[in-house]
């Protein structure tokens, strides 16, 4: 007969140690990620302002020793994931540019189901005055993150850092 308390002690155990593993590969990939995107992806910043897509650049760049891309809309950005859609581990992603925004080439990527890590920077006044619809609409369209204009500096750093347990 089997002892019903310590088999589920033994199973408690067995969930409790595959939970860790679990964490422990889902570290490694991260960590992984995060040399393939230093040494072969690109993080591709999506930005119509020149002073923030500079920024932008220059603080992945001296952070965390990205390469980078920079495109000034959404039109620009599509084209060149379109293009070579492996080349990219990282997009930042405004929301307000000419030609096509950043909620338009979100749509565009969820629909041809392009699965590259995404995060949206944003100064729309429409997503800043219900953060937490625009955090959840954004979620439904794969972003990872968004973050806020003008203050998000510290804050990407941190979630960086973390994603890839930098």
């Amino acid at each position: 007969m089997i002892d019903l308390q310590l088999y589920n002690q033994e199973k408690r155990l067995l969930d409790y140690i595959n939970n860790e593993l679990n964490k422990n590969i889902k570290k490694v990939n991260n960590k992984l990620s995060a040399i393939e995107l230093k040494s072969t992806k690109t993080v591709l910043i999506i930005d119509d302002s020149t002073a923030i897509n500079n920024f932008i650049r220059a603080f992945l760049i001296s952070e965390f020793g990205f390469n980078c891309e920079q495109v000034y809309n959404g039109k620009e950005a599509l084209e060149a994931i379109l293009k070579n859609q492996d080349r990219y581990g990282l997009l930042t992603i405004d929301i307000e540019m000419p030609i096509m925004s950043g909620e338009q080439l979100l749509k565009e990527l969820y629909d041809r189901q392009i699965s590259i890590p995404k995060i949206v920077v944003t100064g729309s006044v429409r997503f800043m005055a219900d953060k937490e619809w625009a955090i959840d609409y954004l979620g439904k369209l794969n972003v990872m993150r968004v973050l806020f204009k003008p203050d998000f500096f510290n804050e990407m750093n941190l979630f960086l850092r973390e994603y890839f347990e930098l």
